[in-house]
Formats: C-alpha cells, sequence, structure tokens
C-alpha cells in the first residue's frame, strides 16, 4: 500500500519544504527513499489514476477503448 505523506497546509504560507516533510517521516520510521516517494511519487500516481478514470476510454481497471467507430477493422 503505497503511503501519501501531506503537510496539510491551507494555504502558501503555512507550507513545509518537501525536504523538511521527508525529515518528518523520521518520526514514522521511514527511510529516506520511502518519504521522498510518500511526498511526491505516490500523491502524483493517484492523481494520473483518477485522471485516467475520468477518460471517456475508460471502462474498468485495465479495459480501456482503443479505437471507436469506423476506424475499427
Amino acid at each position: 500500500m503505497p503511503i501519501v505523506f501531506s503537510s496539510g497546509a491551507t494555504d502558501e504560507l503555512t507550507m513545509r519544504k518537501p525536504l523538511e516533510m521527508a525529515a518528518l517521516t523520521t518520526l514514522f520510521d521511514m527511510d529516506k527513499a520511502s518519504a521522498i516517494d510518500a511526498i511526491s511519487k505516490n500523491p502524483i500516481a493517484i492523481v494520473k489514476r483518477n485522471r485516467g478514470k475520468l477518460s471517456p476510454e475508460f471502462i474498468a481497471p485495465g479495459i480501456r477503448i482503443i479505437r471507436r467507430g469506423k476506424d475499427c477493422p
């Protein structure tokens, strides 16, 4: 299960820098690589997956439309 770590900031003034947030993950006994992924890679992967689900080509997980109508052989 990928972990996502967020500052919970509601405006720009209360945001923390990414490496500061990664340092806070040591409180949860996370290694540096996992902490960086929890701040950058994992949230982006979730957003991309959800945007894909909103696409008109999406049918179900692992199933999507490649061609429609007249261009089908």
